[in-house]
């Protein structure tokens, strides 16, 4: 893997690059390697609900626009943040993502999969899952990986739900094995 030079990081649909989870992520990430997160128009405008996909892709690919001028980007997104990310992830434009919670059942329903935009993927992509995540069961992840022709990586967090939550007293051992993975990932 390519080290990037910067990092752009998306949030999930529910939240914003202020939650406390994402600034979590970004402080940590920003140790290793510099970070821009970004938020999408809807919640810039204080609205709830996403845009449609085409604003969140336009909006996406202004922020790596935006970070190319830094040098070589990576993508992270957690949930929705990762999803448009691969949809945009191009070898032109990055050298890799990073897929948190990738939501491969719109709202948990299997008949509404995401497995064809996530097996177009182009771009190395390292996939974190928790095993416990609705949105994405992890033997449905894992037979939709396997049909991806682009390298993927999958680490999966034990106990974990969509928001990579696990019980308490376990929680810090398993963000430092997904910031781990995310580090190793990009050769960082």
């Amino acid at each position: 893997m390519i080290r990037p030079d910067v990092l752009v990081v998306a949030p999930g649909a529910g939240t914003s690059v202020w939650a406390p989870a994402m600034t979590r992520w970004t402080a940590r990430l920003g140790a290793h390697v510099p970070v821009v997160a970004f938020d999408y128009p809807y919640r810039l405008a204080g609205r709830g609900r996403p845009d449609p996909t085409a604003v969140l892709e336009e909006a996406h690919i202004a922020a790596i626009d935006s970070a190319a001028r830094v040098g070589r980007v990576g993508l992270l997104g957690h949930s929705m943040g990762g999803r448009i990310g691969i949809h945009v992830a191009t070898p032109e434009r990055v050298v890799g993502a990073v897929a948190l919670s990738y939501p491969l059942f719109g709202s948990g329903d299997p008949n509404r999969s995401r497995a064809p935009a996530l097996v177009a993927g182009s771009v190395p992509t390292l996939f974190v899952a928790g095993d416990r995540d609705p949105l994405a069961p992890l033997d449905a992840l894992q037979a939709a990986l396997a049909t991806r022709p682009a390298p993927w990586t999958l680490h999966v967090v034990a106990g974990g739900d969509h928001s990579l939550k696990v019980r308490k007293a376990e929680q810090a051992a398993a963000d430092d094995g997904v910031l781990a993975a995310i580090l190793a990932f990009f050769g960082i």
